[in-house]
């Protein structure tokens, strides 16, 4: 079924790499005979697990929606990620955190925008988690381990990452985070 997905929603897969159960709707329409039919639908998370690459910390039990199809506005095929929510690494510092995600990508193509958002507000320090940071998050935190050695400080916090491509052929990836200790 994947391989007959539009190339944008396979790449979006692929950046997840999801498992678990979901409830899928589908709605196929075609106007007339000639034309390409028109695929919308919304994916019911209801208990999975996922990895996404653009922010590498795998999360669990994972609750949410994601919609696709042609955004009525624009015309232009998208995605909406709503309320999607889930637990840190099982038997890690973080096993009762929720992080979540919320964003929309499109239009779809060519040239696909994205703006995602992942929050979580009460988390621990954790390798995996830092590891997720991007690089220049990663770099900042390095300065409680001046020696070097991985001994990072203890602490609570919260974070917010915002992620974005904007629409446009080979615009860059930009990575906001505020981490607050």
């Amino acid at each position: 079924y994947i391989s007959s997905l539009p190339r944008q929603v396979r790449e979006f897969y692929e950046q997840l790499r999801p498992e678990g159960t979901c409830r899928l709707t589908l709605e196929v329409a075609r106007r007339s005979g000639d034309e390409r039919p028109e695929v919308s639908g919304r994916l019911d998370i209801i208990n999975g697990r996922f990895l996404y690459s653009k922010f590498p910390y795998p999360l669990r039990e994972v609750t949410g929606r994601i919609e696709f199809g042609r955004d009525p506005g624009g015309g232009a095929d998208r995605v909406e990620i709503r309320q999607i929510r889930g637990r840190g690494i099982e038997n890690g510092p973080n096993r009762n955190a929720v992080i979540t995600l919320d964003g929309d990508i499109g239009p779809l193509g060519p040239n696909t925008g994205v703006s995602v958002t992942v929050a979580a507000n009460d988390v621990s320090s954790e390798e995996t988690l830092r590891q997720a940071f991007p690089p220049e998050v990663r770099k900042a935190l390095s300065i409680f381990d001046p020696a070097g050695k991985g001994e990072f400080p203890k602490y609570r916090g919260k974070f917010t990452c915002h992620i974005v491509r904007p629409v446009g052929e080979r615009t860059p990836w930009s990575f906001d985070t505020d981490v607050t200790l």
